[in-house]
């Protein structure tokens, strides 16, 4: 049987002077560092995010859920 095909996505970001490129790393402080990360911020770039969709703000932390939020990833 085949593999299920890959679904593609598209993200739109904006770029700005004062923002850091995106970037590749191998682990953090939940993952091994045999996994390869991608710095993209969560909650803003994810296009899967419905009943996880939080934000928080940029310059203070803050954590806002979205509408359909029913539990933090």
């Amino acid at each position: 049987m085949p593999p299920p095909p890959t679904p593609r996505v598209s993200v739109p970001l904006r770029a700005s002077p004062d923002r850091h490129p995106l970037r590749f790393g191998q682990g953090n402080a939940k993952l091994d560092a045999a996994i390869t990360t991608f710095s993209l911020p969560a909650g803003y770039t994810c296009p899967f995010a419905r009943e996880c969709h939080s934000k928080a703000h940029r310059d203070t932390g803050h954590i806002r859920d979205g509408r359909d939020t029913r539990f933090r990833c």
